[in-house]
Order: structure tokens, then sequence, then C-alpha cells
């Protein structure tokens, strides 16, 4: 690096071009300078490859994003920034700082949870401790975000199927992405009962989309309220979007069902 400032000092004093060109042994000396820099760019290039193997997300970073999360994979503040990056949906790691005085993982950072953009939080089934290579702890956060979403998924499914509760409740204590998934279980459920018994009674769909269009009044009506936070507000919304979808394609499969 010295030797190459040293020759553009030079080139800069010396402003005639051919005169700086025909320097003895300059060309040879900057030919193996690229040839070094080359050699040096085909080995990180394998050494970033190596860590994207380990981590697949990594592949999602360009090569300057993701030498900044390997410079810093003791200090989870400097990488929250990419956390949206790697994985969609997610803003940010709930994170906890070491703390002083206490043994064990205790000296380490902690992830306990993940937010999304419009700032509902996730709690982890099990704090993930920051610590050794990233893409080993990335890995974990990874494989406790699926843990977490699957617990809360059974939860969630668990209150929309019982007949004692109303879905206006289920809306407000799910998570918006379960929220919907949920809700197409629950659709597709009840679609399949309706036309497990068509055969014996034709009036089964219709008489679904009765009941759903009264679920959606009810969700309708709740939006009207006014009571709604801005987060359950974004939640319903979505999910009347699709609910209103899956309404139609009944009513049309429904159509074609007393045609036949």
């Amino acid at each position: 690096r010295g030797r190459f400032t040293k020759i553009m000092g030079q080139w800069a004093e010396n402003t005639v071009a051919l005169e700086s060109t025909l320097v003895p042994g300059q060309f040879k000396e900057l030919d193996n300078m690229k040839n070094v820099l080359e050699k040096v760019q085909r080995s990180l290039s394998d050494y970033l490859e190596t860590k994207r193997m380990a981590f697949a997300r990594f592949y999602f970073l360009s090569d300057d994003d993701l030498l900044e999360i390997l410079g810093n994979a003791s200090e989870p503040l400097k990488i929250q920034k990419h956390m949206k990056k790697l994985f969609a949906g997610i803003y940010s790691l709930q994170l906890r700082a070491p703390r002083a005085g206490i043994g064990g993982h205790a000296k380490h950072w902690e992830a306990l949870g993940m937010t999304d953009p419009n700032k509902e939080d996730v709690e982890f089934l099990t704090p993930v401790i920051i610590q050794g290579p990233v893409e080993d702890w990335m890995n974990v956060v990874e494989e406790q975000m699926r843990l977490s979403l699957g617990k809360q998924l059974q939860g969630t499914l668990a209150t929309i199927s019982n007949p004692k509760r109303k879905r206006e409740g289920w809306i407000k204590s799910s998570i918006g992405q379960l929220l919907i998934l949920s809700g197409q279980v629950s659709w597709t459920t009840e679609v399949e009962k309706a036309l497990d018994v068509y055969a014996k009674n034709s009036k089964s769909l219709r008489k679904l989309r009765k009941s759903w269009k009264k679920y959606l009044d009810r969700c309708a009506t709740v939006i009207r309220g006014g009571d709604l936070s801005k987060l359950n507000r974004k939640k319903l919304v979505a999910l009347i979007t699709i609910e209103v979808h899956a309404r139609d394609g009944r009513s049309s499969e429904t159509a074609k069902a007393h045609r036949g």
C-alpha cells in the first residue's frame, strides 16, 4: 500500500502523463500489485462463501454488509440494521445487554425475541446466547423464530377452533402473521366440512357463506367501533381483505356447484 501511495504521489507531482508512465520498472511493479490484489479478493470471496454456506441468509447481503456483520459478531447492536435484510418482516431483535456481576451466560448479549416493522413483538421460547461465530448464533436465532411461531400457532388455532370464544377476541390476542395463517386454516377446514356433506345437504356451502358474511360484518363493526389500537387495526384490515377474497371464492364455487 505504501509503495502504491508513493507512485500516486509521484504522478500527482509530474503532470506529464508520458513521463509518469515510462518510469523504468513501474509497470511491472503495478502489475504485481494488481495480481496480489486479485489474489486477496479471491481469498476474501472464498472466505465469505464459507460463511454464506454456514448461514444461507447471508446470500441476501452484499460483501460489504456481510463483512460488517462478521466484524461485529459480538456486538449485536451494530448488526440490528441488517436484520430486515436477512429476515422478511423482521425489523430487529429484542436484545438484553450483558449483566455485570452475574455468572454463566449473563456476561454475553442475549436475543430474547423479535420485532416486526409495526412494532409487534414475539418472544423466543428460549433466549439465544450471542457468542462465538456470528453464523452459529444466527442459525439458533432462526431456529427460535420457527419454534416460537410454531408454539404460538398452536395456541392461536386452539383459540379460533373454540366455539365458545368469539373471533373478535381472537383477532386482538393473536400476532398478525399467525392471525392470517390460522384464519386460512379455519377457512379451509370449514370448506372441507361443507364439501364432505354436500352430497347429503346441498345447502351446506350456502350456509357456510352466510355464516362467514355474519363474521365479516362483525369484523367491520369492530373497525368502525374506533377502540382499536393502530396495530390491531392493521391486523384486522389485512384479515378482512383475505377473508373477503376467500368468501368471494366460495361464492363462485357455490354457484358452479348449483349450476352443475
